[in-house]
């Protein structure tokens, strides 16, 4: 599972740099969802971006989440994973070059969607058995 979304473009995670200017490396200044994926269909991803989209609004981080169903399911097309996984997003106000702790009206939030392996049961069915 090597390619990632970043910042608009499909590439390699080795590929994937985060400015050290960026509000999210400096104060956390982002949001991150998780979302499980069973039989390669992410688990409700519709309450999963519904919270995400929450969270933007609440810091104030102009970010319009619709195109995230289509970006990880493109994520998942490009990768085929054969083991469990996760979708993980994090989004963050992006890159302010004069370190304030006043953030500006920061047009271009820094995007990083990727899979990662986890351990949880692969199918529906398998997690109620459990």
């Amino acid at each position: 599972m090597n390619t990632c979304y970043f910042n608009g473009n499909y590439i390699n995670k080795d590929d994937a740099k985060v400015s050290v200017f960026d509000r999210g490396f400096l104060f956390s200044d982002g949001v991150y969802e998780v979302i499980p994926v069973y039989n390669l269909k992410p688990f409700l991803i519709h309450e999963h971006i519904k919270r995400l989209n929450d969270g933007l609004t609440e810091l104030k981080i102009n970010y319009d989440t619709k195109e995230l169903y289509s970006i990880c399911n493109e994520l998942i097309n490009q990768n085929k994973p054969k083991k469990p996984f996760s979708i993980y997003i994090q989004i963050t106000r992006g890159e302010q070059v004069k370190r304030d702790h006043r953030f500006i009206d920061i047009s271009s939030p820094t995007i990083f969607i990727g899979l990662q392996d986890c351990s949880h049961p692969t199918s529906y069915t398998q997690a109620h058995n459990a």
